[in-house]
């Protein structure tokens, strides 16, 4: 399966910079708003789909609440979210280096089991990405 990308070509930039803008202004309430919510129903569809010590990449980790979730399972995650102040939050909530790059920018995606990322439409969120193969 394949990942159904946050960012569409062409999107205004000053689009993705006032939104990226808004999460690092607003990235305490954030956090703490989002790291106890339960997600763990949709984790675990993702999570059945991948073998065990699966390689995921949580795609715009925010608070870091999946990553560290993941990562209690045993499978091995590799973390980035485009805000700087998520990206050192979700460090330090869940302990491993988080990256901090734009999704357009992203193109390293045949490296990992499965790709997590999250969106909202309307008031619910969805899985963007439910599992995927590795090329090779």
């Amino acid at each position: 399966m394949y990942c159904q990308w946050l960012w569409k070509a062409g999107a205004d930039m000053s689009q993705t910079e006032k939104t990226i803008n808004y999460y690092n202004q607003n990235a305490a309430s954030f956090a703490f708003g989002t790291q106890d919510a339960d997600m763990e129903e949709l984790r675990r569809k993702f999570a059945d789909k991948l073998g065990a010590e699966s390689f995921i990449l949580d795609f715009g980790c925010g608070s870091g609440r999946d990553t560290r979730a993941f990562l209690s399972d045993g499978f091995r995650v590799e973390v980035l979210d485009g805000s700087e102040e998520l990206c050192r939050i979700a460090k330090q909530y869940c302990g491993i280096p988080v990256r901090q790059m734009h999704f357009q920018d992203f193109s390293e995606k045949n490296r990992y089991d499965g790709i997590c990322a999250w969106r909202k439409r309307g008031s619910q969120p969805m899985f963007a990405q439910v599992g995927m193969q590795k090329n090779g």
